[in-house]
């Protein structure tokens, strides 16, 4: 839909509009491109300007505390020959009951020990010495004197956050210091002094061989009151400032915070936690936006920073981005007002093409176009001319040729029809033979089966003859055995009946003993003649059975052949049948296909009669058209 409409627009608004947009996205892709890359530039010098900083500011520091430690060094001399111009010594017979307490753990202990004398002055709780040694130095001085938990400060100008004296505090023997001063070695360095760190020089104090006591002197770590004054010169972008905080939070160097502690605010947390020697942190303090560059100084246990305000460091990006659409602008309304001078030089001879096109669109063929120039339009211009030209011929042509085909359509439809009614008449003839050969193969089908029927029929009634035939074969045979056994039942019979004679008159000679023996032998030649009689009866019924199943048996002898000779016949017709039937249904397939090529023809024929009608109209049609375009030299 979108593509429907930008095409609905004219082709000069479309330049415009399509090459406007294109500039308008190449350059404000390109200024979006060149403002990220400047803000990205912005911010990669900010950073690196910012780290280079801090690195000087920590180099800075670090130098102040090397060279505190070198005033330390000198201060240690300068106070190890003031100490040793005067004699030093323990009086044991006199000793101090002090609270010893320990600057690590805060345990008191209560001592007893020996006078510590200078000049001959007691030493203990008398700071004169050590406070003209801080004065000479600018520094912290401080005595100790050896006890067995390790070394006591007797007199010291070291003062705790209380703002106390830190005397009577000890460093237990296991300090760093310690070890260095028993082994009657100077420790010069980093060491913590009552509840601080500071530079320091500690001097083993030796009585007859035996280290009894340390000389002090130092400085505080974290006192940076030296470098203030580089701290509150620097000054980045219009409000941005360097500071230093320590690692517990308290500000060392602020122009207006220094000595609060910041170890509960959010970015002092994040710097604290982050785990590395520097970084960056964005972050909001009391409401306003701040960015922040740091460095840890692990010599000092603190951080250096150089803070920003966003709003400060924004403003400069804004000014690109301010410049940057400027130039966008200009740039876009040069590209816009050489877009417009080009699509002018191509739009207005396009116009005079369009409203050529629109005459010939009407019909008019007598028009023409002439442009004096040899780019695209002005090729455009001489191809419409030509294609009036040729049009003027082929519409001529095509006028003759329209007369031409609708004289051939009437032709062709007179002719089509005729050929139509032939072919409607012969689909006819065809189809009465079609349906006729039809009937004929439907009734040679069911003579087949009837075949086949009676084939089955016949192969049944052969086998059911044979059958009868063994059956009467096997009863002649039986018939002649049962014979054969009633002559022996005869036999028994005649044999039984003489027997009954001879028991008879064996009876008679036996008198009246004899006389029931003589009704026996009278019964036995009953039975005997009984069953004589039944025997002869049964071997007359058996003998007319006999003759009954041979004539039986010679009729079915002669009624097999004529049985089989009927099979035979039944098979043959069967496979004419089948034959007949197979010929049958090609011939009717053949008329069948002939009959669906004449209904095909039929429909060929009335299709091409209508196809020829068609064509007679749209040649009228054609004509119709061709007479819509007007050729000035028609008439």
């Amino acid at each position: 839909m979108k593509i429907k409409s930008l095409n609905n627009i004219g082709i000069g608004r479309r330049l415009n509009l399509v090459l406007g947009s294109v500039v308008v996205i190449i350059i404000t892709g390109l200024g979006t491109y060149t403002l990220i890359s400047q803000t990205n530039t912005f911010n990669n010098l900010l950073g690196s300007f910012s780290y280079e900083q801090t690195a000087d500011l920590k180099r800075l520091v670090n130098l102040q505390i090397e060279i505190k430690q070198d005033v330390v060094n000198s201060g240690i001399n300068v106070a190890n020959k003031f100490f040793y111009q005067s004699s030093v010594e323990l009086n044991s017979d006199n000793l101090l009951s002090v609270k010893a307490k320990n600057q690590i753990t805060g345990e008191i202990l209560e001592l007893d020990i020996p006078e510590f004398l200078h000049a001959n002055t007691r030493v203990h709780e008398n700071y004169a010495f050590v406070d003209e040694i801080g004065t000479m130095l600018n520094g912290t001085a401080t005595i100790f004197q050896r006890i067995p938990q390790g070394f006591l400060r007797i007199s010291t100008n070291v003062y705790n956050k209380q703002g106390q004296r830190g005397v009577n505090t000890f460093i237990p023997n296991d300090s760093p210091v310690i070890q260095a001063i028993l082994a009657k070695e100077t420790f010069k360095g980093r060491a913590f002094v009552v509840d601080d760190w500071y530079l320091t020089a500690y001097e083993p104090i030796i009585i007859e061989g035996v280290v009894q006591g340390i000389l002090y002197v130092g400085f505080k770590e974290k006192d940076m009151s030296s470098i203030k004054d580089v701290f509150a010169s620097k000054v980045y972008l219009d409000s941005g400032f360097p500071f230093l905080i320590a690692k517990d939070g308290t500000v060392l160097v602020h122009p207006v915070g220094e000595g609060t502690n910041k170890s509960d605010e959010a970015f002092f947390q994040e710097m604290l936690n982050s785990g590395q020697e520097k970084g960056r942190i964005d972050y909001t303090y009391e409401g306003i936006g701040k960015i922040l560059y740091y460095e840890y100084i692990p010599r000092i246990e603190a951080f250096v920073a150089v803070s920003y305000l966003k709003s400060e460091y924004n403003r400069g990006i804004y000014e690109k981005l301010v410049v940057l659409i400027i130039v966008l602008l200009l740039s876009v309304g040069i590209f816009v007002i050489a877009i417009r001078l080009i699509t002018n030089s191509i739009t207005k001879p396009l116009n005079r093409s369009v409203e050529l096109a629109h005459k010939v669109a009407q019909g008019d063929l007598s028009s023409s176009i002439h442009l004096d120039q040899e780019d695209e339009v002005g090729r455009l211009a001489q191809s419409l001319e030509n294609m009036i030209t040729k049009l003027k011929q082929v519409v001529a042509e095509i006028s003759q040729g329209s007369e031409n085909i609708v004289s051939a359509s009437d032709q062709v439809k007179s002719t089509s029809m005729q050929l139509s009614e032939g072919a409607t008449q012969q689909a006819a003839s065809v189809e009465e033979v079609s349906s006729t050969m039809e009937e004929m193969v439907s009734n040679i089908e069911q003579n087949a089966h009837n075949a086949q029927n009676t084939e089955q029929k016949s192969n049944k009634v052969h086998e059911d003859i044979q059958i009868v035939n063994e059956k009467i074969t096997k009863l002649v045979a039986f018939t002649n055995d049962i014979s054969q056994k009633i002559n022996i039942i005869n036999e028994i019979a005649n044999q039984t009946n003489i027997l009954s004679l001879n028991a008879a008159v064996e009876a008679a000679r036996a008198g009246a003993e004899g006389k029931g023996f003589a009704v026996v032998a009278n019964e036995v030649k009953k039975l005997a003649e009984l069953s004589k009689n039944a025997a002869n009866e049964i071997v007359n019924l058996t003998q007319l059975g006999l003759e009954m199943a041979e004539v039986s048996s010679s009729t079915m002898l002669g009624v097999v052949p004529e049985v089989d000779k009927t099979t035979e016949l039944v098979k043959e017709i069967s496979v004419s049948s089948a034959e007949q039937l197979e010929g049958a249904g090609q011939v009717n397939s053949v008329v069948q296909g002939l009959n669906n090529l004449t209904q095909l023809n039929a429909s060929s024929s009335e299709q091409l009669a209508a196809s020829a009608e068609q064509l007679s109209s749209q040649a009228n049609d054609l004509k119709e058209m061709i007479a819509f375009f007007s050729i000035k030299d028609e008439k």
